[in-house]
């Protein structure tokens, strides 16, 4: 197994590419299906409604554009590391506004469970 980059690690916390063999279901992963994957991960756990979910799929498919150049993009690794790392805090802000407390601190808690389920869908 290759050594991941540190944008690969970046990104395990909200994409799921934690092992070399996600990291090309990363690579070959379109936003919309990361986005449509993470949308369905949420809905499941954290229990949303429809207008929250309509919020968080705008959300996620932004935030999965956002990061596109980023993943392929030519730029060394730490570069796309500090970039990758401003969009996610951006879009957890969005996420943060979006949830009721309760709901942000449950997505918090999933991030691990979130991991694991985005990296068996993108293998």
């Amino acid at each position: 197994m290759k050594r991941l980059t540190p944008l690969v690690v970046l990104l395990t916390l909200t994409l799921g590419a934690s092992n070399a063999s996600a990291e090309g279901g990363l690579m070959n992963s379109t936003p919309a299906q990361r986005a449509d994957l993470q949308n369905t991960f949420m809905k499941d756990k954290l229990h949303l409604d429809e207008a929250t979910m309509t919020k968080i799929k705008a959300i996620n498919i932004k935030y999965a554009e956002k990061m596109e150049p980023i993943l392929k993009g030519d730029e060394n690794q730490f570069s796309k590391m500090a970039k990758g790392k401003s969009v996610m805090a951006a879009k957890d802000e969005e996420l943060k506004a979006t949830f009721s407390q309760d709901q942000y601190t449950a997505y918090e808690d999933l991030r691990d469970d979130l991991k694991a389920y985005l990296e068996a869908k993108l293998k």
